[in-house]
């Protein structure tokens, strides 16, 4: 598993350079991202998904597994992406956040604020067990 740094700046958001002490492996890297909303922008958020960053995601080799919002955790998004390996997600990020499309649907949710006050994300790979790889 290996853990990155987010920040949410007024211009964006910054992604942390990662260190992959593992060696690199064949088969999909997983990343589990958990955003905070602030109070009162998930539908805008779930718009944002599903209007633009899916598509954005597959258009930077970025495939999408699933989204949730956790029953006890109302202004919580948590979603699972696959990357072709742990040290492909840089690359893709940021191309995905260098995307004049991206940076469009982002100014333009964002007009009024915000909408994730708080991004959490782990980057797994499948054990030799495990059914999703």
């Amino acid at each position: 598993m290996t853990r990155w740094s987010i920040a949410m700046t007024a211009a964006g958001v910054v992604v942390g350079a990662a260190l992959f002490a593992q060696p690199a492996a064949d088969g999909r890297c997983f990343e589990l991202r958990t955003y905070t909303v602030t109070p009162g922008k998930m539908d805008i958020l779930n718009r944002r998904f599903e209007d633009h960053s899916i598509r954005l995601f597959r258009k930077h080799g970025i495939d999408v597994i699933a989204f949730w919002t956790p029953a006890d955790r109302p202004n919580t998004l948590v979603y699972m992406l696959a990357h072709k390996s742990c040290e492909a997600a840089p690359s893709g990020w940021k191309a995905f956040f260098d995307d004049p499309e991206w940076i469009a649907a982002r100014d333009a949710s964002e007009k009024d604020g915000p909408l994730v006050s708080k991004v959490e994300k782990t980057f797994m790979r499948p054990t030799s067990y495990s059914p999703l790889k």
